[in-house]
């Protein structure tokens, strides 16, 4: 059957004029499985000749994409069935194919999902054959699924052809048959497992604007981690996306669904997954420990979004949820049972995220703290500073022992000329974090010596200046200009699924200019769907 089924296959791929390069086509060629665009206009920008927006490349969806973008398509939960890692996360290089081992794993995933769909129970949900008969539902399915899979109006041929692979299946087998071929065909189709896009019909150099259902992938693919529902299709498709894409935005933050944006977000900010691997040699920390610290993590953050979502709160906060298990290994107030429930720790020793345990448990050594880490992650992901290339053969710190603290070992290893030019600029940060072990648990004392976590950060950020101990330090990122353009950055590539080029910095600072007053992280997010850097492309010569 799967011999008879790529043949299906590559005939979709055909009908829809894709290959799986993603190779756009000019404006007014449009193979039938597209339409015509409409476009948004950009807004303006001041900044350069064609700020802020990248070419425009074929992205293959990430693991989490797909399985949501399925999963709301079908109606029930496809995770059990994807038989795929991701390629890396959700910031892959734009205009990489899959590779032949990866569409193969797809192949694998979509057909198992085909299957499960085709169950009574699951069919029944997208089509009742017993109330509007066969036919219709056959219609209805391929008109429905496809519109939605595809992210955008089916034309007649697209249509056509896939109503062939449903009838070819139906021919073999019964009408669950026919719907197995359907939505096997569907989730391998190049126009499902990429973010597509037509030509744009400008002049090289200049900015064009993205199609409103491009625009609408997009969007859905920022706010939801997922494809665009019937209502933001319908909006694309009449041009009221154009005008009304902020009050899109804040429906589509309300939903449920924005949960996953949530989550992918800060478990890729916070390189959460690594839980799952992680080893220390403190007995406290378990994989199932683990994965509360990970949890606990996300449970604050949905609370801190419900509560406002101020980036001072982000900082700030000493709640923390717990629940039994991590009441226990880090002597937390007690909260009977797992259900992880907020309670106010010690605010002398909790200061926001960068001090939640999940955190500073993965930026540990197994027998000990790491300031080096530590300090690397807040330069990087919180102050978005560019940091040297670490030396070849860089020697060891001294060994652990009584009476040599972190501190004391990282002292030594400064003062090597060629160590001090970098750790000179995260040794200052990393340090105010002593006051943790290597699980993130408060602590005093370190190999029998007082723990000391004051320093001095000189390098022209508003966070300078000496402080008596870490959280003097952790203070002010709160109300940091520094920290906010940074989180306005990362969370601008989060949206467009790649790093900004050193060129682009410019288009985002009125991003930045208006997250620096507003602290509103949901604003944010409407700040960069409205963006002219979301909304369009870079058109070059090679398109």
């Amino acid at each position: 059957m799967r011999t008879t089924r790529l043949a299906w296959l590559l005939l979709i791929a055909a009908c829809t004029g894709r290959i799986d390069d993603g190779e756009p086509v000019p404006p007014g060629t449009e193979p039938p499985g597209m339409v015509p665009p409409t476009v948004i206009p950009p807004a303006p920008v001041a900044c350069g000749m064609a700020p802020g927006a990248a070419p425009w490349r074929p992205v293959p969806l990430a693991r989490e994409q797909f399985i949501n973008s399925a999963s709301d398509l079908l109606g029930f939960d496809v995770r059990p069935f994807a038989a795929f890692s991701d390629l890396g996360g959700r910031k892959i290089t734009p205009g990489v194919s899959l590779s032949a081992l990866q569409v193969e794993e797809r192949m694998i995933t979509a057909e198992a999902i085909a299957a499960a769909a085709a169950l009574p129970a699951n069919l029944a949900r997208l089509c009742d054959t017993a109330k509007v008969g066969e036919t219709a539902c056959a219609a209805q399915l391929v008109d429905t699924l496809g519109t939605r899979a595809f992210r955008r109006p089916l034309s007649k041929e697209a249509s056509a052809a896939l109503r062939q692979l449903f009838d070819a299946g139906k021919a073999g087998g019964t009408f669950a048959t026919g719907m197995e071929y359907l939505v096997a065909g569907i989730l391998q189709s190049p126009d499902f497992l990429y973010q597509l896009a037509p030509r744009a019909s400008a002049q090289p150099g200049t900015l064009a604007a993205l199609d409103d259902h491009v625009l609408a992938s997009r969007l859905a693919f920022f706010l939801w981690n997922s494809a665009p529902d019937a209502e933001l299709l319908a909006a694309a498709a009449s041009g009221a996306l154009r005008t009304g894409i902020t009050a899109q935005v804040q429906r589509m933050v309300r939903d449920p669904k924005a949960a996953r944006m949530r989550e992918d977000y800060y478990t890729s900010w916070l390189k959460l997954g690594d839980l799952k691997e992680i080893s220390r040699d403190a007995k406290e920390l378990n994989p199932a420990v683990a994965e509360h610290l990970r949890n606990s993590v996300l449970a604050g953050i949905h609370d801190l979004y419900q509560s406002g979502g101020k980036v001072e709160a982000l900082f700030d906060s000493s709640t923390l949820f717990v629940n039994d298990a991590l009441a226990k290994a880090y002597a937390f107030p007690a909260t009977p049972g797992l259900d992880l429930k907020p309670v106010a720790a010690d605010p002398a020793q909790r200061h926001g995220i960068l001090t939640h345990p999940a955190l500073l448990a993965l930026l540990a050594n197994p027998d000990s703290s790491d300031p080096i880490k530590r300090g690397v992650f807040v330069e990087e992901e919180v102050l978005c500073q560019n940091l040297p290339d670490p030396i070849p053969d860089i020697p060891d710190l001294p060994p652990l022992r009584d009476g040599l603290s972190t501190r004391g070992r990282l002292e030594a290893h400064r003062a090597l000329p060629a160590c001090a030019v970098c750790h000179t600029l995260f040794d200052p940060i990393g340090m105010a974090f002593e006051n943790f072990d290597s699980i993130g648990r408060w602590r005093t004392v370190d190999q029998k010596v007082p723990v000391d976590s004051s320093g001095e950060v000189k390098q022209g950020l508003d966070i300078d200046g000496k402080f008596a101990n870490g959280m003097e330090l952790l203070a002010r990122f709160g109300k940091s200009n520094n920290v906010r353009d940074c989180m306005a950055r990362r969370w601008f590539e989060y949206a467009v699924s790649r790093d900004l080029d050193a060129g682009e910095t410019c288009a985002i600072e009125p991003l930045k200019a208006r997250f620096r007053t507003s602290g509103d992280l949901l604003d944010l997010l409407t700040a960069i769907a409205e963006s002219g850097p979301f909304r369009s492309q870079l058109v070059t010569q090679e398109q």
